[in-house]
């Protein structure tokens, strides 16, 4: 197991050993002779994880070389000449560095984007002194460093080639900057900057109007389903009572809760299991003197027929065409009819809005594949 003494980055040997130019198979068997667990997350990286709390990850060219062109470790003991850097104010971390040339920002984590200096995707001017604080790399281009600052802190260092360094800074280190980092209350005035600037730029309810709109369909299409089961439950209650004669038993699918959904809403529930019950087939003689057909399933009726040619009391709705049902399913033919479609708007809301919440995260998810493939194809060439 590797040993918890500090890590002093200013002497090579305290890198554990990984020197710039390896190949990934020299940095794995590096890693693995010292007892690091190491994993491979993407193409170009590999990632070493400590029991002491430092993580060490390795970029490597993907020209076929896969030479090792940043090295990078956050968290643990780290130090520069004794000085330590985890955690250390921007301006103290600097101050452990000197003499160290001129410092210059990008603004981006580079350990997190370490090719993003190689895009088109650069901000363009030079971002407010908070913006870099909250979260931007000070590279040291004459000890080939970059110092990744977070909430004006030290997150991690990490290493490069001269031929490696980034190819753009969006500006140098200020005297102001350093004064700033130096702020006993900094969390709280990048915390309300953010916030201000946040306030400006972002809308504080996407897709608002969609939601409401969203809301006022559904209850409206509720308040229709509500509206329809009362006429339902009406007109069952004033049914003809009918004797029917039962003239044939099959066998048939027992129906599943989504065949009581109008067809355009049944894709929301898949099918399940089918389940092959007996049911009736009933011949009765209409009020007007029509004569006519119904299926019944056996728990459309309080008792099922002895036998053919049994009689078989049935519900009738005159209408077009005639509805027909048992005498117990015509009783609750409306919660029957009508709470499966309410279900089915139920879960359609919540669908879109769910969709609607996701929505931004999933753009940028998208967006941060496509620039990594876009990456990836322009190292390639």
């Amino acid at each position: 197991m590797p040993d918890s003494s500090p890590i002093d980055l200013a002497h090579a040997a305290a890198w554990r050993g990984i020197a710039l130019g390896q190949t990934r198979e020299q940095v794995a068997e590096l890693m693995a002779a010292q007892g690091v667990e190491v994993a491979a997350y993407s193409e170009r990286c590999l990632t070493a994880t400590s029991d002491d709390d430092w993580e060490m990850e390795f970029v490597f060219s993907t020209d076929g070389s896969e030479r090792l062109r940043q090295v990078s470790i956050e968290g643990g003991d780290l130090r520069w000449n004794g000085q330590p850097l985890m955690d250390a104010r921007l301006d103290d971390a600097l101050r452990a560095f000197q003499p160290h040339g001129p410092a210059l920002w990008t603004n981006y984590d580079a350990v997190a984007d370490p090719l993003l200096d190689e895009s088109d995707e650069m901000t363009v001017g030079t971002p407010a002194d908070e913006t870099l604080l909250e979260e931007g790399t000070v590279w040291l281009p004459e000890r080939g460093l970059g110092l990744v600052i977070c909430e004006g802190q030290v997150f991690g260092v990490l290493r490069r080639a001269p031929k490696d360094l980034p190819k753009h800074y969006v500006g140098p280190v200020t005297d102001a900057q350093r004064e700033l980092s130096r702020r006993p209350d900094l969390e709280d005035h990048l915390r309300e900057t953010r916030q201000e600037r946040h306030h400006v730029e972002a809308p504080r309810k996407p897709f608002a109007l969609v939601r409401t709109l969203l809301t006022v369909a559904a209850l409206v299409a509720l308040g229709l389903i509500v509206k329809s089961g009362l006429e339902s439950t009406r007109q069952w209650a004033q049914a003809d009572t009918l004797q029917g004669r039962l003239v044939a038993i099959e066998q048939v699918p027992m129906k599943q809760f989504r065949d009581f959904l109008p067809p355009a809403m049944r894709w929301i529930f898949p099918r399940g299991r089918e389940v092959i019950v007996e049911a009736y087939r009933v011949a009765y003689t209409a009020p007007d003197g029509r004569p006519g057909e119904v299926l019944l399933e056996r728990g459309e009726l309080y008792v099922p027929p002895a036998g053919l040619d049994a009689e078989v009391p049935i519900a009738y709705v005159d209408s077009n065409p005639p509805r027909v049902k048992g005498l117990s399913r015509a009783r609750d033919a409306a919660f029957i009819e009508h709470v499966p479609l309410a279900i089915g708007v139920g879960v359609l809301y919540l669908a879109a809005q769910f969709l609607l919440s996701v929505f931004p995260s999933l753009v940028k998810v998208i967006g941060r594949l496509a620039r990594g493939t876009r990456q990836d194809s322009e190292v390639r060439s």
